[in-house]
């Protein structure tokens, strides 16, 4: 036996001997969704991807002696390899969290000690001007339609995150019943949330007449292959969801906007956030985000907030070198 496999040895509490070897896998279905039962089903396939990719790099089923520092330390480097420091951040959280129950439960000797500090490059967050905003509906206006998804799918979608600053998945998730055009007003589950609570979103004249005539148009030849969940739901999305991002990637580049990774429904959030900051201040953005806490630094474009607010810069309210000379200290 490894030294390394010595210090992680796995315990049964119930069996005479330590037996050692458990998958991993099998480990967070009996043990650890157990103790974490309300996990989310995207976050629970969260769980497994990464637990399929630590297999991966081991070359066979991870087991739950692989927690160990010089294990885990080898594999999140060989990650950063490959994906984002942020991608690579996230996989080792998942598994510390595996990690950590693992240790508290006498599975394992040793917790977490000595691991790699991640630090991703933090860029600034960016959100769509009113005038961007206009060019995203126009180029929804003119997207091809697709398996029954057309313009007036796109152009409600798009209004319904901005309104509401929602989560794409949450937002999709919404069933016809929680839509009340009459109170303006669309209910999200707890279970669709991150955040785990129900919310109640008020809605724009606006979207809700953009929603009435998403729902009033005719059936297309795609409309009939749409199965019993899509049509139970107010935006009845026809096929995988990653095709969504795909999809979506052809309507901002027709509105010559960005469409990175950071982009696309991430910057529409984003864009809703700073605007409800800009007028109404922190605690109401952050309450509109479905946050407690302070999140300016993620979801705030400092700038566009600055100019929706019409506050000068930094640099307009400096005195001017040479100002002084001529009489004026600001010009």
């Amino acid at each position: 036996m490894s030294s390394a496999s010595a210090r992680c040895r796995i315990f049964d509490p119930g069996a005479a001997e330590p037996v050692e070897g458990q998958r991993l896998a099998e480990f967070f279905e009996q043990v650890y969704l157990r103790w974490r039962p309300e996990l989310r089903a995207m976050t629970r396939k969260d769980y497994r991807r990464e637990i399929g990719c630590f297999s991966r790099w081991l070359e066979r089923p991870a087991v739950v002696a692989d927690l160990c520092d010089d294990t885990v330390s080898a594999f999140v480097a060989a990650r950063l390899e490959s994906v984002s420091a942020a991608t690579a951040r996230k996989g080792l959280a998942t598994l510390l969290c595996l990690w950590r129950l693992a240790w508290r439960r006498r599975f394992l000797n040793d917790a977490p000690r000595d691991l790699p500090e991640i630090s991703p490059p933090r860029s600034l967050p960016r959100a769509w001007s009113a005038v961007d905003l206009d060019r995203l509906l126009d180029a929804c206006a003119a997207a091809v339609p697709r398996r029954g998804w057309g313009p007036a799918h796109w152009r409600a979608l798009v209004l319904v995150v901005y309104d509401s600053g929602l989560r794409i998945s949450a937002a999709l998730s919404v069933p016809v019943a929680a839509f009340d055009a009459r109170r303006r007003t669309i209910c999200v589950a707890a279970a669709a949330q991150k955040q785990g609570a129900e919310t109640e979103h008020v809605l724009h004249p606006q979207t809700v007449a953009a929603l009435v005539a998403m729902r009033a148009a005719p059936p297309t030849v795609g409309t009939a292959k749409w199965g019993p969940v899509a049509r139970q739901r107010l935006f009845p999305w026809p096929v995988h969801p990653r095709k969504l991002w795909i999809w979506f990637d052809a309507v901002c580049r027709a509105a010559d906007l960005p469409h990175g990774p950071r982009d696309k429904f991430h910057r529409l959030r984003r864009t809703s956030y700073t605007h409800v900051y800009a007028a109404l201040g922190l605690q109401a953005a952050t309450d509109h985000a479905g946050h407690s806490s302070d999140l300016s630094r993620h979801y705030l474009d400092r700038e566009l907030a600055r100019a929706v607010q019409g506050r000068p810069s930094a640099a307009d309210v400096l005195p001017r070198p040479g100002a002084a000379r001529q009489g004026a200290l600001f010009t």
